[in-house]
Formats: structure tokens, sequence, C-alpha cells
């Protein structure tokens, strides 16, 4: 099963600071599942389009911005299990 999602472009502070914009990007996870009998074997990956974005953004001001602190995205993940 594959997910695709796409986020719009959104402010992460009240004062629509330019440095706290965080630009749109496309999700893109899948995994698979194979059951037989009594046993499941599972695969995934997560983040598969590998693109690289903030998540959270904050701006520290003093009259300008300061320094700016964010949460990067999770890295390509894949994994599986049984």
């Amino acid at each position: 099963m594959a997910q695709r999602a796409w986020v719009s472009c959104y402010e992460t502070l009240l004062t629509n600071n330019a440095f706290s914009r965080i630009d749109s990007y496309g999700l893109l996870d899948a995994s698979i599942n194979y059951d037989w009998g009594q046993c499941r074997v599972s695969v995934f990956g997560r983040s598969l389009s590998d693109e690289d974005y903030f998540t959270h953004v904050f701006a520290v001001p003093v009259s300008e911005v300061l320094w700016n602190l964010g949460t990067p995205r999770e890295p390509q993940v894949w994994g599986g299990c049984n």
C-alpha cells in the first residue's frame, strides 16, 4: 500500500515572519504485507521522496531575527518484520 500526501506551505509564527515559513512538500510512504498461514512478513518505507524540509521553525526575534531553531523532517527509513 502506498500513501502519498501533499502539504501546502504554512507559517509557524503568528507574525508571518519570512524565516518561519515552511514551503510545500510531498510525502511518500509505502508498505507491503504478505500473510502465509500464521506468519506475516512486512516491508515498509517512509519519506521515500527523500526531500529536505523542516516540520517546525521558530525564529527568535530581536528587532530582526537573531537566530532560527528548526526541526528537520524524519530521514528516509526502510524496515521490515515478521
